[in-house]
């Protein structure tokens, strides 16, 4: 993003509501006439931010002269009337102007009404379970009840608060601590991904760690909530679904008890119902499954105009509605049901999938090519595994690259394009090594496409039979575990050798 474009980015990034309070207020405050409520409307009215058509709309104001003070000025009055327009809406920035209140209010004396603000923040932080609030609020008390002539306390009281503040700091560094061990997790994916021997090593190391072993009863819900968020994303890397659905489902037992909770943490709590269909994708029955991709839907719908679900609803929807039903299909090896669900619902993902980021686009374009595939409709498969391989964010998703490349190899095979095929090996085998992912997983297929060709008008049963026990092995090796997940080739030998 270009500095000078900040101000266009965050108008446009505005809803309808914030744009009428802001108006509203400076309109009633400041008057018409100011030259920043002019620059507002200009930039709201632009398609795209043209700062040589501004200066030449305001070339005879008098604020051209200072151009980029004003934009600053209105960038900081947006940001300002904004938090006050969040301020009903959000318990956040309720707190924080308790807490901006308590500090006006005891800065001019007035120190039983200082106390007054610091009670109602109080029992919101301890509503809320935020441990770094209430340690404010009554580090704020202590401050005012020990020092001030106006309230005098006992000394055992002061010393109560004290305890209190000293727990609840504590409680914000286990909970902050929490919080970077799951970062660490995901910067472990991110730069070795999900096979690799040194993901598997780094991620035992911090499951070693005493704190996310057991989810002490004395611990806070909001710290409980954070352990089995931890907890979670590593028995995802470790592909223990059944694990994984439980952690996810107590993360959503702990936001759905409590309601302001759930208002705070909104985001976390849709992404954690997404997480929940996918996890019932694996260890739920499929009655079970559609029943939570209602709840999820219903869920998207009633908070489609936050801003969060907003970007987001298109991709959201389309997951809810078919994205995740074909993924139990697909995890589920219940082929025939996907491919009627693709030839039924596939719609819901083309008209959509401009909305959708590359993340997901890609991930749809392999399930659905894979499903063809696996149901005999190799044509319609290739032509899938095309748009796929010719995403320029293919690159992007390792895993999914992989795959596909194998994918394109049995697929030719099954189209009888024999030659096509074995000049294609070398090609693949040399992208393997480049980008070090040459696993047991991929050298066996690779070995198996060459054996299949050599065989392929002598007995390809024996071959078959062959390299199914040497893929039924490999299933049971921990880095082909998330290979298997997206394409059995066992499963495919198993069919190959049915009458």
């Amino acid at each position: 993003m270009k500095k000078e474009q900040a101000l266009f980015d965050l108008i446009h990034s505005m809803t309808k509501g914030e744009k009428r309070h802001f108006k509203t207020y400076t309109q009633a405050v400041e008057g018409k006439s100011k030259a920043y409520l002019k620059l507002f409307d200009a930039i709201d009215r632009q398609k795209e931010y043209s700062e040589e058509a501004l200066k030449k709309k305001f070339k005879n104001e008098s604020f051209i002269g200072h151009f980029p003070v004003v934009k600053n000025y209105l960038r900081n009055l947006i940001l300002k009337l904004m938090r006050l327009y969040r301020e009903d809406k959000d318990p956040k920035q309720r707190m924080k102007a308790y807490l901006s209140n308590c500090k006006i209010l005891r800065s001019k004396g007035l120190y039983s009404q200082a106390i007054k603000e610091m009670e109602k923040g109080l029992k919101l932080a301890r509503k809320l379970d935020m441990a770094l609030y209430i340690a404010q609020f009554l580090n704020f008390k202590i401050d005012i009840i020990s020092k001030s002539q106006y309230m005098m306390a006992s000394f055992e009281e002061v010393n109560d608060l004290i305890d209190q503040k000293e727990k609840s700091s504590e409680d914000f560094l286990v909970f902050a601590k929490y919080g970077c061990i799951s970062q660490k997790v995901e910067n472990i994916i991110i730069r070795y991904g999900y096979r690799s021997e040194e993901t598997r090593k780094r991620i035992q190391e911090i499951y070693d760690l005493v704190p996310i072993k057991e989810v002490a009863e004395t611990h806070s819900p909001r710290m409980r909530y954070s352990v089995h968020q931890v907890r979670a994303v590593i028995n995802y890397c470790y592909n223990d679904y059944k694990q994984y659905h439980i952690e996810i489902g107590a993360i959503l037992d702990a936001l759905e008890a409590n309601p302001l909770l759930l208002e705070v943490e909104l985001n976390s709590y849709i992404s954690t119902l997404n997480n929940y269909c996918l996890s019932c994708c694996y260890v739920s029955s499929l009655e079970f499954h559609l029943e939570q991709c209602k709840k999820y839907e219903k869920v998207i719908l009633k908070y489609k105009n936050e801003k969060y679900i907003k970007s987001e609803i298109a991709r959201r929807l389309c997951d809810a509605r078919f994205g995740y039903i074909m993924q139990y299909y697909f995890s589920n090896k219940m082929y025939p049901e996907a491919r009627d669900l693709v030839f039924e619902k596939v719609s819901e993902f083309l008209n959509v999938r401009e909305a959708i980021s590359p993340f997901y686009q890609l991930n749809y374009y392999y399930v659905i090519s894979n499903v063809l595939f696996f149901s005999g409709e190799l044509h319609k498969a290739q032509e899938w595994l095309l748009m796929l391989q010719q995403h320029p964010d293919l690159k992007k998703r390792y895993d999914i690259h992989s795959a596909s490349e194998l994918m394109h190899l049995l697929l030719h095979f099954e189209l009888n394009n024999f030659m096509y095929l074995e000049s294609q090996l070398k090609n693949i085998r040399s992208f393997f090594s480049r980008k070090n992912r040459f696993y047991n997983f991929e050298q066996k297929t690779l070995e198996m496409c060459r054996e299949l060709i050599r065989v392929q008008n002598g007995d390809l049963n024996k071959t078959y039979k062959k390299h199914l026990k040497i893929f039924k092995a490999l299933k049971k090796e921990e880095s082909s575990v998330n290979a298997f997940e997206w394409l059995d080739i066992a499963y495919w030998l198993e069919q190959k050798l049915k009458p």
